[in-house]
């Protein structure tokens, strides 16, 4: 099951702006000088992120980074035989494109035929005040298994 499955690159390129590669250079500097458990400011405009999990989540080529890079075909899926589930909320807050959009390349990757996807009304990335229908949805995905 893949709860969120978001865009850490992309959402972060987006939020960042220009300073995208300015603030990768800063985290990537902190981690070499051994100091890559600094917590970062609100200048990076990420939650409690190190540097050095800023750094290799963000960094060119990154494969946790990749994994769900929604700018390309997700590649990832593709090596997964069993049926997935992937799950987002329709109020999804880290996202780089519109969870529904997310959802069709995700559908697109899927090589099981009992994969699904689902949308979860008014659910935010954690499903805050959700969780019963997010438990709703994957009980019946196992038992439909």
């Amino acid at each position: 099951m893949l709860l969120s499955p978001a865009d850490d690159l992309n959402f972060h390129k987006i939020i960042l702006g220009k300073d995208f590669s300015k603030r990768l250079k800063e985290a990537e500097k902190l981690a070499k000088k051994n100091q890559g458990d600094t917590i970062l400011g609100k200048e990076f405009k990420t939650a409690m992120f190190s540097a050095q999990r800023f750094y290799h989540l963000l960094k060119e080529n990154s494969v946790e980074g990749n994994i769900f890079n929604y700018a390309k075909p997700i590649q990832s899926l593709k090596k997964i035989s069993q049926p997935v589930l992937a799950v987002f909320g329709e109020e999804e807050q880290y996202a780089a494109i519109k969870p529904e959009e997310m959802l069709e390349k995700l559908r697109q990757a899927f090589i099981h035929k009992k994969s699904k996807t689902g949308l979860i009304e008014k659910a935010d990335h954690s499903f805050h005040g959700r969780e019963k229908a997010l438990q709703a949805l994957c009980k019946k995905f196992l038992t439909s298994l």
